[in-house]
């Protein structure tokens, strides 16, 4: 069931628009769920979805989007926080506690603590790009990102390459669900209806981007 629909979820939007850090204001709507793609990364010859999202405030899917790909700050992108994570366990380096923190104080190496975050940026900058599905409504989103999260991690092929540099994040959720998420991995998985619905949705934003 979850792969035939992890299948059809990447088949989906691999005929949507895709996005990088440079065409963001291109992006025809100001709500929606993202689908985040990385070099390397494949599922069945496509694109693999490596980070799903939404914007959770109305009318600022924009707005979360360049948190992740322009701000270059791990305290407003936890997408960059994330791939952060990953180089500093890969480099075994102690710095990974203040980089945790949320407010590191007199404890942050100003030098190290940009070089982490102008290396994970520029990781997220050359490696990923992105699609979107219009979603107008708030609650619609929160349940699709859910449900999508939790079937992409209960398919039992959807792997990463063994090449990932997500296998280095010290976070075993991320480790184990081959994706840069920690949240939604228990949310109940799509159901056929809600797959139908996203088929519409995507439907759509094909329009609204034509």
């Amino acid at each position: 069931m979850t792969n035939e629909m992890c299948l059809q979820l990447h088949k989906l939007i691999s005929h949507l628009p895709v996005y990088s850090w440079k065409t963001i204001d291109e992006i025809p709507f100001l709500n929606g769920i993202y689908f985040v793609f990385e070099k390397g990364e494949t599922y069945h010859g496509l694109d693999r979805i490596v980070r799903i999202g939404i914007n959770k405030e109305p009318d600022r899917l924009k707005k979360r989007l360049k948190n992740h790909f322009s701000d270059n700050n791990h305290q407003k992108s936890i997408f960059i926080k994330h791939i952060g994570r990953a180089y500093l366990n890969q480099a075994n380096d102690d710095y990974l506690k203040i980089w945790n923190m949320k407010k590191p104080g007199t404890l942050q190496n100003p030098e190290k603590q940009n070089c982490y975050q102008e290396k994970a940026s520029q990781y997220l900058r050359n490696n990923m790009t992105f699609t979107t599905i219009y979603i107008e409504d708030t609650a619609t989103r929160k349940r699709l990102e859910g449900a999508v999260i939790s079937t992409l991690f209960h398919t039992d092929d959807f792997l990463p390459s063994k090449h990932w540099i997500g296998h280095f994040s010290p976070e075993e959720k991320i480790r184990n669900s081959g994706m840069w998420v920690a949240q939604g991995l228990k949310s109940e998985i799509l159901t056929e209806s809600e797959m139908t619905a996203l088929v519409e949705l995507a439907k759509s934003t094909m329009h609204l981007s034509s």
